[in-house]
């Protein structure tokens, strides 16, 4: 159902559409006064948010509600995690789950890009996703990338499960309601969404990149898009993130430290559901000069939902741009083409 007409958002600010227009960075909103429900802060954070969104695909956020002793105690513990031996690590093997631990060398450009396709990556990563019971339904069923997680040895790490646990269900909260600045973005009322994500299917990566200089043909990842509707990352001091900035020619933005701030990107489910209103943007990590470990929170919808164009997202006369698929499905499709040895 087509919903009411809106009134119109407000102008985006003046000093985020300068940095949009210059795109040499990327720009920094404060979602406190929203968050508290100062008036009229929540249409002005959905103004800003599309500007950036469907120009630069990135941003990142301050004062966003999540406690940064839980970042710093989840990127502690996965630095203890990349530090236990490797055989230790191959114990939770992602194979046919995506679950598990992913050894250096085992993912792929599956987005091409031409000067970064030959690029091979040799960052590592362990993936979490929502925590399932042992009576979950999909987990008793099999269903692929819905099983239960595996997790390190508790005797090893004891309070490798506990921070994590705690982070995922922080970033939950602000990814929330980080989907209703995204309905209003696209013109729609702010709970119009909140169906879809009923169920959501999210995770987190965790991420390692060790230090040292390499050759120009190996990266700590290689340049791609994002899967999700909505990727939440804690910024790392550790520098390394770059951003591809649009145009014909391909170069890069060095995404630079802010102290306690969360980067926004959207993905391909999100340009799907948008019907390609709404991009994702390319980005990469070069070699870091320290070792590098992210915590990136990848939001997606409830496996069932099939992605159509949401209202206001067809012009007059205009057809789908994408096939309809359920987000499961999409899902599978891209793990499948993104990661290697799986065996």
């Amino acid at each position: 159902m087509m919903p009411q007409p809106l009134p119109p958002l407000p102008p985006p600010d003046s000093k985020v559409a300068a940095i949009v227009a210059a795109a040499n960075e990327i720009p920094t909103l404060d979602a406190g006064p929203m968050l508290r429900g100062e008036a009229g802060a929540f249409e002005q954070m959905a103004a800003d948010v599309r500007l950036i969104m469907s120009r630069l695909g990135f941003m990142s956020i301050v004062n966003h509600g999540v406690p940064w002793s839980l970042v710093d105690n989840a990127v502690a513990q996965t630095f203890l995690l990349f530090h236990l031996p490797e055989e230790e690590r191959l114990k939770s093997r992602a194979r046919h789950h995506h679950q598990g631990y992913w050894p250096s060398g085992a993912g792929r450009n599956n987005r091409t890009f031409e000067q970064e396709a030959a690029r091979k990556s040799y960052g590592s990563g362990w993936a979490l996703f929502r925590e399932r019971a042992a009576n979950d339904a999909d987990a008793m069923a099999g269903k692929r990338h819905r099983v239960q997680n595996m997790w390190p040895d508790p005797t090893l790490l004891p309070g490798f499960k506990p921070a994590l646990l705690a982070y995922t269900e922080a970033m939950l909260d602000l990814s929330l309601a980080m989907v209703r600045v995204f309905a209003r973005t696209l013109d729609l009322p702010a709970d119009y969404l909140d169906s879809m994500f009923a169920k959501p299917e999210y995770h987190i990566r965790l991420n390692y990149y060790p230090s040292g200089r390499r050759e120009d043909t190996v990266v700590a990842a290689s340049a791609h898009y994002d899967h999700s509707f909505f990727t939440l990352l804690p910024m790392s001091p550790v520098p390394g993130l770059q951003v591809q900035k649009t145009g014909r020619e391909i170069s890069w933005i060095d995404v630079i430290h802010v102290k306690e701030a969360i980067l926004v990107n959207t993905g391909e489910w999100l340009k799907r559901m948008s019907n390609g209103r709404i991009l994702p943007t390319p980005h990469r990590v070069v070699n870091p000069p320290l070792e590098r470990v992210t915590v990136p929170f990848f939001m997606n919808t409830s496996d069932d939902i099939v992605c159509k164009p949401l209202p206001n997202c067809l012009a007059s006369g205009e057809s789908a741009k994408f096939d309809a698929i359920a987000f499961h499905d999409f899902f599978e499709a891209y793990l499948d083409g993104s990661y290697i040895n799986r065996s």
